[in-house]
């Protein structure tokens, strides 16, 4: 287990024209991965990358503790092992873009019920990035709609929704979230 690979960026990172010297930098592979947290040390940010396979792409993450944004990168780095990517003297400038509420999601995302199988009552989990009138509608097999729940419900991760079918026939059922300009649909199994 551990790493195989490391290699060094010593950089200045700038938001607005100015250069950052709190919060949190992070690099990351392109699935999300977090390669390597910096240490901010005498107005600079030392990063020791990690890794078990060369020539990935790293780009940079800055999270703001104050107003619980994040910020995204401009520029990226090719993971090389051995390497160091800047000086004190010289280093890598990393300009930061967005300023994501790190709070919210950034995507509508339906999840699979659960229970499933389920007997009578299951949830559906959602993330809901914006305030929004969602409306749950479960269909039968044949397409006829079976149920349907409608609620007011605030942004956030994990929204859930519970429904109980103990009036419903054993069976494959479909459950189609719409939210907005959102719509998903996902198949559940009812077994009595």
């Amino acid at each position: 287990s551990g790493t195989q690979y490391n290699m060094v960026v010593i950089a200045k990172v700038m938001l607005n024209e100015d250069v950052i010297t709190n919060g949190v930098l992070g690099a990351f592979d392109k699935q999300g991965n977090c390669r390597s947290v910096g240490k901010l040390e005498d107005g600079f940010w030392y990063l020791t990358i990690v890794g078990n396979t060369e020539n990935e792409e790293i780009s940079f993450e800055l999270y703001d503790e104050v107003t619980g944004k994040i910020y995204n990168s401009n520029e990226t780095v090719i993971f090389i092992d051995n390497t160091t990517i800047g000086t004190p003297d010289n280093p890598m400038s990393i300009t930061m873009t967005g300023g994501v509420n790190s709070n919210l999601p950034t995507a509508y995302k339906l999840e699979q019920n659960y229970p499933n199988p389920f007997n009578p009552c299951t949830t559906v989990s959602f993330d809901l990035p914006h305030n929004a009138t969602v409306n749950l509608t479960v269909y039968n097999i044949k397409g006829q709609e079976v149920m349907s729940v409608e609620k007011d419900i605030t942004a956030g991760y994990k929204k859930t929704i519970n429904l109980d079918m103990s009036k419903c026939a054993s069976g494959i059922y479909f459950y189609r979230l719409s939210a907005k300009d959102y719509t998903d649909t996902k198949k559940m199994i009812l077994m009595k």
